[in-house]
């Protein structure tokens, strides 16, 4: 997955909005990292992202899996539970499960026999800092989003509207190309009239 570091996002967010990001003030470099946080967040967590989407073998006790075991990324939102790895195994078999507070539970007539599962899964959204880099798929979209939210905190109320569907054309445009790349094999048939 390509990635963009957030100095380059800040920028663009920047160059939107027609200021020098190396004369901000730490009070607008506070701001604006909120906004982008906002709209990466909104972002992140609009669409099941297949970049975004992992799968691991995770730990289970007495049909439990936490959502945070030490050493593995977080679960944020849960895509399916397998017993063997589905990317190796087509035929693994999916199990069933019940999301608890602290817990996924796995709803499986025997859960004690086994101690792991193949989790899918996508990882809660970082937050964006200095050092942090976001999916470049994702960015005009936080760095537009931002743009418009900075807009009608400066009073610009009429250029906020006129921008307002800029970030979401953003992010279909990038969910339309996921579908056709998930398509691409489809065979296309033509007919003359």
């Amino acid at each position: 997955m390509q990635t963009i570091t957030y100095d380059a996002a800040l920028s663009q967010f920047c160059d939107l909005a027609g200021l020098d990001p190396l004369t901000l003030s730490d009070i607008d470099k506070a701001s604006i990292n909120r906004l982008l946080n906002l709209w990466f967040k909104r972002g992140w967590e609009f669409y099941l992202w297949p970049q975004l989407i992992e799968c691991g073998l995770r730990d289970a006790n007495d049909g439990l899996i936490p959502y945070q075991q030490t050493g593995l990324h977080d679960i944020d939102t849960v895509v399916a539970i397998h017993e063997d790895n589905p990317s190796q195994n087509q035929n693994a078999r999916e199990v069933q499960f019940r999301l608890l507070s602290i817990w996924i539970q796995i709803r499986d007539p025997q859960p004690a026999i086994r101690n792991q599962y193949w989790v899918t899964f996508r990882p809660p959204c970082p937050t964006l800092s200095n050092n942090s880099t976001l999916p470049a798929f994702l960015c005009a979209f936080t760095t537009h989003g931002a743009y418009t939210t900075w807009l009608r905190g400066e009073g610009q109320q009429g250029k906020a509207i006129a921008e307002a569907a800029e970030p979401w054309q953003w992010l279909y445009d990038e969910i339309d190309k996921i579908e056709r790349q998930q398509s691409q094999n489809r065979r296309w048939r033509f007919r003359r009239n």
